[in-house]
């Protein structure tokens, strides 16, 4: 007990020279998604963004689809059933979502993933669908229902306008992709070890 405090103390000392650095570096070159991933890996659940006009607390962020355009970060904010988006240098912008099951709402977000276009899609994890967002975050469409996925945790797009979309169940051991119009293309995978199989994709 008598270290927590020298611990607490570096480990606030590590983070606001991290969240320097980051903003330094932004300063001369675009972020990268690993650079984003790397944020949310090591500053979970941290006070991010404008203090002089907002704050937000991101509680246990998984996932980051990054805008290649404008270098900009939507993050799934998990636990508080909502999306987060921020700018160069960790800047908040806005968040969008709340909890529930009807359109634009959230049961514990997972993946992200954004388009040729900018729209993000997100892995509504618990509400078993991927919803697809503009880059304000107004809803546009979803694929995916309770009974296609049994835990659904990734989301992933291809190429184009109107991208196909595919998510992956966890427990299901199986990806699924979806034409952009709405209907199922292929699923494949089974459970691991046998040759095709996936364990917790």
């Amino acid at each position: 007990l008598q270290y927590l405090p020298v611990f607490g103390i570096g480990m606030l000392l590590a983070f606001r020279k991290g969240v320097n650095q980051s903003r330094n570096a932004a300063r001369h070159r675009r972020i990268s998604p690993s650079d984003w991933l790397s944020l949310l890996a090591i500053y979970r659940r941290r006070h991010l963004g404008d203090e002089r006009r907002h704050r937000i607390v991101l509680d246990g962020p998984l996932a980051q689809g990054e805008e290649g355009r404008h270098n900009v970060g939507n993050v799934a904010d998990f636990a508080n059933d909502r999306m987060a988006k921020f700018g160069p240098g960790g800047k908040w912008l806005r968040n969008w979502g709340t909890k529930g099951a009807a359109n634009g709402q959230f049961a514990r977000p997972y993946g992200v993933a954004v388009d040729a276009t900018d729209h993000v899609y997100v892995a509504d994890s618990n509400n078993e669908r991927i919803q697809e967002f503009t880059r304000k975050g107004r809803y546009v469409a979803k694929w995916g229902k309770r009974g296609q996925f049994t835990q659904l945790r990734r989301v992933a797009v291809g190429g184009g306008t109107s991208p196909k979309v595919y998510g992956a169940d966890l427990w299901g051991n199986h990806v699924t992709s979806f034409h952009h119009s709405g209907g199922v293309v292929q699923r494949w995978g089974h459970n691991h070890p046998a040759v095709g199989g996936f364990n917790e994709p």
